[in-house]
Protein backbone atom coordinates (compact mmCIF):
# COMPACT_ATOMS: atom_id res chain seq x y z
CA UNK A 1 0.00 0.00 0.00
CA UNK A 2 2.91 2.49 0.85
CA UNK A 3 4.84 1.45 -2.39
CA UNK A 4 0.72 2.37 -4.30
CA UNK A 5 0.54 5.40 -2.98
CA UNK A 6 4.06 6.49 -3.35
CA UNK A 7 3.81 5.71 -7.42
CA UNK A 8 -0.04 7.75 -7.92
CA UNK A 9 1.41 10.60 -5.73
CA UNK A 10 4.29 10.74 -7.98
CA UNK A 11 1.78 10.10 -11.01
CA UNK A 12 -0.18 13.32 -9.87
CA UNK A 13 3.01 15.20 -9.70
CA UNK A 14 4.05 14.53 -13.25
CA UNK A 15 0.54 15.41 -14.60
CA UNK A 16 0.68 18.75 -12.73
CA UNK A 17 4.38 19.32 -13.71
CA UNK A 18 2.64 18.68 -17.38
CA UNK A 19 -0.71 21.43 -17.07
CA UNK A 20 1.19 23.71 -16.07
CA UNK A 21 4.37 23.30 -18.41
CA UNK A 22 3.37 22.48 -21.46
CA UNK A 23 -0.87 23.66 -21.43
CA UNK A 24 -0.16 26.49 -18.91
CA UNK A 25 2.77 27.75 -19.91
CA UNK A 26 3.99 28.41 -16.80
CA UNK A 27 7.44 29.43 -16.14
CA UNK A 28 7.55 29.50 -12.45
CA UNK A 29 6.06 27.20 -10.27
CA UNK A 30 4.93 27.97 -6.87
CA UNK A 31 3.01 26.20 -4.29
CA UNK A 32 -0.30 28.79 -5.25
CA UNK A 33 -0.40 27.25 -8.91
CA UNK A 34 1.12 23.77 -8.33
CA UNK A 35 -0.89 22.23 -5.56
CA UNK A 36 -4.41 23.44 -6.66
CA UNK A 37 -3.05 22.30 -10.37
CA UNK A 38 -2.66 18.89 -8.53
CA UNK A 39 -5.76 18.67 -6.85
CA UNK A 40 -7.85 19.26 -9.94
CA UNK A 41 -5.53 16.34 -11.56
CA UNK A 42 -6.41 13.97 -8.87
CA UNK A 43 -10.21 15.33 -9.50
CA UNK A 44 -10.21 14.27 -13.13
CA UNK A 45 -10.87 10.74 -14.03
CA UNK A 46 -8.45 10.37 -17.19
CA UNK A 47 -5.70 11.40 -14.58
CA UNK A 48 -6.58 8.85 -11.77
CA UNK A 49 -7.10 5.98 -14.45
CA UNK A 50 -3.62 6.42 -15.21
CA UNK A 51 -2.27 6.82 -11.46
CA UNK A 52 -4.17 3.42 -10.83
CA UNK A 53 -3.15 1.07 -13.98
CA UNK A 54 0.11 2.76 -13.24
CA UNK A 55 0.50 2.40 -9.13
CA UNK A 56 -1.09 -1.05 -9.51
CA UNK A 57 0.66 -2.58 -11.80
CA UNK A 58 3.70 -1.42 -10.48
CA UNK A 59 2.18 -2.91 -6.96
CA UNK A 60 1.89 -6.45 -8.84
CA UNK A 61 5.27 -6.63 -9.55
CA UNK A 62 6.47 -5.46 -6.36
CA UNK A 63 4.46 -7.98 -4.88
CA UNK A 64 6.14 -10.60 -7.32
CA UNK A 65 9.69 -9.31 -7.24
CA UNK A 66 8.91 -9.86 -3.15
CA UNK A 67 8.22 -13.38 -3.54
CA UNK A 68 10.88 -14.19 -6.11
CA UNK A 69 13.68 -12.47 -2.82
CA UNK A 70 12.50 -15.33 -0.57
CA UNK A 71 13.56 -18.14 -3.35
CA UNK A 72 9.50 -19.05 -3.67
CA UNK A 73 8.15 -19.56 -6.90
CA UNK A 74 5.74 -16.85 -7.68
CA UNK A 75 3.25 -19.02 -9.08
CA UNK A 76 2.93 -20.88 -6.49
CA UNK A 77 3.15 -18.61 -3.46
CA UNK A 78 0.48 -16.77 -5.15
CA UNK A 79 -1.82 -19.62 -5.30
CA UNK A 80 -2.01 -18.98 -9.41
CA UNK A 81 -3.41 -22.46 -10.30
CA UNK A 82 -6.01 -23.18 -13.36
CA UNK A 83 -9.17 -24.63 -12.54
CA UNK A 84 -11.97 -26.50 -14.46
CA UNK A 85 -14.94 -24.59 -16.33
CA UNK A 86 -17.62 -26.10 -14.01
CA UNK A 87 -15.70 -25.05 -11.11
CA UNK A 88 -15.70 -21.19 -12.19
CA UNK A 89 -19.29 -21.34 -13.49
CA UNK A 90 -20.03 -22.52 -10.34
CA UNK A 91 -18.42 -19.71 -8.48
CA UNK A 92 -19.54 -17.06 -10.97
CA UNK A 93 -23.48 -18.17 -10.67
CA UNK A 94 -22.42 -18.00 -6.07
CA UNK A 95 -21.33 -14.66 -6.73
CA UNK A 96 -24.74 -13.67 -9.29
CA UNK A 97 -26.84 -14.61 -6.51
CA UNK A 98 -24.83 -12.80 -3.67
CA UNK A 99 -25.24 -9.27 -6.13
CA UNK A 100 -28.92 -10.04 -7.20
CA UNK A 101 -29.91 -10.54 -3.41
CA UNK A 102 -27.69 -7.72 -2.00
CA UNK A 103 -29.11 -5.24 -4.63
CA UNK A 104 -32.57 -6.31 -4.36
CA UNK A 105 -32.18 -5.44 -0.82
CA UNK A 106 -30.77 -1.97 -1.46
CA UNK A 107 -33.83 -1.18 -3.70
CA UNK A 108 -36.15 -2.40 -1.26
CA UNK A 109 -34.21 -0.44 1.61
CA UNK A 110 -33.99 2.48 -1.00
CA UNK A 111 -30.42 2.82 -0.26
CA UNK A 112 -27.26 3.12 -3.06
CA UNK A 113 -23.75 1.79 -2.81
CA UNK A 114 -22.40 5.31 -2.99
CA UNK A 115 -20.91 4.56 -6.07
CA UNK A 116 -21.68 8.19 -7.72
CA UNK A 117 -17.79 9.36 -7.24
CA UNK A 118 -16.97 6.17 -9.44
CA UNK A 119 -19.69 7.45 -12.22
CA UNK A 120 -18.33 10.68 -12.04
CA UNK A 121 -14.92 9.51 -13.08
CA UNK A 122 -16.25 7.38 -15.61
CA UNK A 123 -18.14 10.35 -17.17
CA UNK A 124 -15.86 12.66 -16.87
CA UNK A 125 -13.10 10.65 -18.69
CA UNK A 126 -12.18 12.12 -22.03
CA UNK A 127 -10.64 8.51 -22.66
CA UNK A 128 -12.94 5.80 -21.22
CA UNK A 129 -11.24 3.56 -22.21
CA UNK A 130 -8.32 3.87 -19.51
CA UNK A 131 -11.40 3.99 -17.13
CA UNK A 132 -12.23 0.75 -18.33
CA UNK A 133 -8.39 -0.66 -17.86
CA UNK A 134 -8.01 0.74 -14.16
CA UNK A 135 -11.41 -0.43 -13.39
CA UNK A 136 -11.29 -4.06 -14.76
CA UNK A 137 -7.86 -5.05 -15.38
CA UNK A 138 -5.33 -2.87 -13.17
CA UNK A 139 -7.95 -2.81 -9.62
CA UNK A 140 -8.36 -6.70 -9.35
CA UNK A 141 -5.08 -7.32 -10.39
CA UNK A 142 -3.41 -5.65 -7.59
CA UNK A 143 -6.03 -6.35 -5.23
CA UNK A 144 -6.01 -9.74 -5.56
CA UNK A 145 -2.49 -10.45 -5.77
CA UNK A 146 -2.63 -8.62 -2.50
CA UNK A 147 -5.13 -9.26 -0.80
CA UNK A 148 -6.34 -12.67 -2.18
CA UNK A 149 -2.48 -13.55 -3.17
CA UNK A 150 0.62 -12.72 -0.99
CA UNK A 151 -1.19 -11.84 2.81
CA UNK A 152 -3.85 -14.59 2.61
CA UNK A 153 -0.94 -16.95 1.82
CA UNK A 154 1.14 -15.28 5.41
CA UNK A 155 -2.01 -14.96 7.17
CA UNK A 156 -3.07 -18.65 6.61
CA UNK A 157 0.22 -20.18 7.57
CA UNK A 158 -0.27 -18.03 10.84
CA UNK A 159 -2.85 -19.23 13.54
CA UNK A 160 -5.58 -16.81 11.65
CA UNK A 161 -5.65 -20.65 9.51
CA UNK A 162 -8.26 -19.96 6.33
CA UNK A 163 -11.28 -18.52 8.22
CA UNK A 164 -9.40 -16.10 10.14
CA UNK A 165 -7.15 -14.87 7.36
CA UNK A 166 -10.90 -15.14 5.30
CA UNK A 167 -12.33 -12.48 7.54
CA UNK A 168 -8.96 -10.22 7.84
CA UNK A 169 -8.13 -9.57 4.62
CA UNK A 170 -12.02 -9.15 3.67
CA UNK A 171 -12.39 -6.27 6.42
CA UNK A 172 -8.65 -4.44 5.11
CA UNK A 173 -10.27 -4.94 1.21
CA UNK A 174 -13.44 -3.24 2.57
CA UNK A 175 -11.24 -0.84 4.55
CA UNK A 176 -9.82 0.33 1.17
CA UNK A 177 -12.81 1.43 -0.39
CA UNK A 178 -13.44 4.41 1.47
CA UNK A 179 -14.99 6.16 -1.81
CA UNK A 180 -18.59 4.01 -0.96
CA UNK A 181 -21.10 4.98 1.56
CA UNK A 182 -21.38 1.84 4.50
CA UNK A 183 -23.87 0.25 2.13
CA UNK A 184 -20.68 -0.10 -0.25
CA UNK A 185 -18.39 -1.19 2.10
CA UNK A 186 -20.73 -3.83 3.92
CA UNK A 187 -21.40 -5.01 0.63
CA UNK A 188 -17.37 -4.94 -0.50
CA UNK A 189 -16.98 -6.89 2.71
CA UNK A 190 -19.38 -9.24 2.07
CA UNK A 191 -17.93 -10.01 -1.06
CA UNK A 192 -14.21 -10.25 0.08
CA UNK A 193 -15.77 -12.98 2.53
CA UNK A 194 -16.96 -14.54 -0.42
CA UNK A 195 -13.92 -14.48 -2.59
CA UNK A 196 -11.83 -15.26 0.20
CA UNK A 197 -13.66 -18.39 0.42
CA UNK A 198 -13.26 -19.08 -3.09
CA UNK A 199 -9.98 -18.96 -2.53
CA UNK A 200 -9.69 -21.44 0.24
CA UNK A 201 -12.07 -23.74 -1.14
CA UNK A 202 -10.39 -23.80 -5.09
CA UNK A 203 -6.82 -22.62 -3.81
CA UNK A 204 -6.56 -20.45 -6.69
CA UNK A 205 -6.20 -16.96 -7.27
CA UNK A 206 -7.21 -17.08 -10.79
CA UNK A 207 -10.56 -18.00 -9.68
CA UNK A 208 -11.15 -14.87 -7.63
CA UNK A 209 -9.40 -12.88 -10.27
CA UNK A 210 -12.00 -13.76 -12.64
CA UNK A 211 -14.74 -13.24 -10.28
CA UNK A 212 -13.79 -9.66 -9.07
CA UNK A 213 -12.95 -8.49 -12.88
CA UNK A 214 -16.33 -9.76 -13.87
CA UNK A 215 -17.69 -7.42 -10.94
CA UNK A 216 -16.47 -4.73 -11.81
CA UNK A 217 -17.14 -5.24 -15.51
CA UNK A 218 -20.51 -6.27 -14.60
CA UNK A 219 -20.91 -2.49 -12.11
CA UNK A 220 -19.45 -0.65 -15.27
CA UNK A 221 -21.84 -1.87 -18.19
CA UNK A 222 -25.16 -1.29 -15.48
CA UNK A 223 -23.88 2.48 -14.67
CA UNK A 224 -22.77 3.15 -18.50
CA UNK A 225 -26.55 1.60 -19.57
CA UNK A 226 -28.65 2.97 -16.57
CA UNK A 227 -26.49 5.42 -14.84
CA UNK A 228 -26.66 3.98 -11.55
Amino acid sequence: MVVSTIIQGAVLVAAALFDLIYIHHAVILSGASFIPTMMADAARGDVLSVTVIVSDFACVGAIAWIVALKGLPVGRYLALHPVRAPVMLKWLGIMVAYVLLTSGAASLLHVDFGGAVMGDLLTGSRWPFLFWIAVVLAAPAFEEALFRGFLFRGFEASFLRSWGTIVLTSALWAGLHIQYNLYGIGFIAGMGILLGIARARTGSLIVTLVLHAGLNFAETVVFMLFGA
